[in-house]
């Protein structure tokens, strides 16, 4: 769960890949949650503070050769105090 603070946007979002990586890259990848797909795809998922943090990802997936599937960037209501 992550706690918000007040006027700091962040983005909820979801990054598919091709491909499979390690649990232990979770951390590098920001801390966003990584599981398992079918068809040899795997799912990124949590909370990044902005839209430039969302491209250091991309770019991260690109230098190791992951192809993406989709990005989906998901509502965070504004009143909102704590992401799960």
């Amino acid at each position: 769960m992550l706690l918000l603070t007040e006027g700091i946007p962040v983005l909820k979002v979801e990054i598919c890949i091709q491909g499979r990586i390690d649990q232990n890259w979770s951390e590098w990848f920001e801390g966003l949650d990584i599981s398992y797909l079918e068809h040899e795809r795997a799912l990124l998922s949590g909370v990044v503070k902005d839209q430039t943090a969302l491209y250091t990802l991309i770019a991260r997936l690109y230098r190791l050769g992951l192809p993406l599937v989709s990005v989906t960037t998901l509502p965070v209501p504004e009143d909102a105090t704590h992401i799960e």
